[in-house]
């Protein structure tokens, strides 16, 4: 099989992500060895998430991919992510994963009334992890693309641009939402069996939220947790206490 694997990076990597994808991709290229499966890596410099996608699908129809991979660069995997998805067997299948911003619902959606009439509404799953099936998965009507796989053969079945964001959609729902109107039988689903951890901002200490950082890390002390001894052992500081006290007689 072949992946084209889109990450827009646009100018630089967190050091988390960074260490935590070198980790992946070699693991990738065991699969390379092992299964004999190709790869294609696609990281535009600063360019829009829509248009990004877009030369994603063109590169990998292009280069007759069976599947597309799209990674965003605020994603930690877990190592064996692409085989569970590939596992998964579904057109769009997303590993799952929380919105990165308050109150951190899931990146999947589920639609309320009829698709198409003018009552349709799209709605976040908030409830997803409670309707797993015995794969471990939750079909639904629509998902993120932070860590997501797409059979290129879906792709052929659509017209273009696949994907467009708008006043109202990220590109991502639109192409779930395209997806349902020009191929109803579209199959999306979320992969429990691989859950994604999705960076936050870097905390920032000000008047207005040292008193909630204060409570946060206070709270964290109370779970108990393995005593940590100093970073260099008993012996390294007892030595430097002893020298010190050579020094001061």
């Amino acid at each position: 099989m072949k992946f084209l694997i889109g990450i827009n990076v646009l100018t630089s990597v967190d050091s988390q992500v960074y260490g935590n994808h070198a980790a992946w991709f070699y693991h990738l290229g065991r699969l390379s060895k092992e299964k004999g499966w190709d790869f294609i890596l696609y990281t535009p410099w600063r360019t829009s998430i829509d248009r990004m996608r877009n030369q994603a699908a063109s590169i990998a129809l292009l280069n007759e991919c069976d599947y597309i991979m799209f990674v965003d660069d605020d994603m930690l995997l877990q190592i064996d992510t692409l085989e569970s998805l590939v596992k998964a067997d579904k057109d769009i299948v997303m590993a799952h994963t929380y919105i990165r911003g308050y109150p951190y619902n899931p990146m999947s959606f589920k639609g309320k009334g009829e698709f198409g009439a003018p009552d349709y509404v799209l709605e976040p799953y908030k409830n997803v992890e409670d309707d797993v099936n015995e794969e471990n998965l939750v079909m639904v009507d629509a998902v993120g693309f932070a860590t997501t796989l797409i059979k290129c053969d879906l792709l052929k079945k659509l017209s273009t641009p696949y994907f467009v964001t708008t006043v109202n959609t990220t590109e991502d729902v639109y192409f779930c939402l395209k997806c349902k109107a020009e191929y109803p039988q579209v199959t999306i689903a979320v992969d429990f069996n691989c859950p994604t951890g999705h960076l936050l901002d870097k905390e920032i200490v000000h008047k207005s939220t040292v008193k909630a950082l204060r409570t946060f890390y206070e709270d964290m002390t109370k779970v108990e947790a393995p005593a940590l001894k100093a970073d260099r052992g008993d012996e390294y500081l007892k030595s430097i206490l002893e020298k010190l006290e050579d020094e001061n007689s």
